[in-house]
């Protein structure tokens, strides 16, 4: 998890690198030595994130869902038996 100081300096250096992953990593690896380098995926988020909700903050929308397993073989019968037995 970044800091809200490393995503402002992140979208600053994506918008200096014309919105290149690569140019955006080489200058922020220069600029902040001291820091994890991000990968280029991470300046692009940041951007989205910002232009979609105008905050560096996730929001509930960001936060991904355990995929729903279903087991469609049994479907069907089971729904068929609630329907006929309520």
């Amino acid at each position: 998890m970044h800091s809200m100081t490393e995503m402002t300096d992140m979208h600053y250096i994506y918008g200096l690198a014309d919105g290149k992953t690569v140019a955006a990593r080489q200058l922020y690896a220069e600029r902040h030595a001291g820091r994890h380098l991000p990968c280029g995926k991470t300046f692009v988020r940041i951007h989205k994130r910002l232009l979609e909700t105008g905050t560096f903050q996730k929001t509930v929308s960001d936060v991904r869902r355990p995929r729903e397993v279903r087991i469609c073989a049994l479907e069907k019968p089971i729904l068929r038996t609630v329907d006929e037995t309520p």
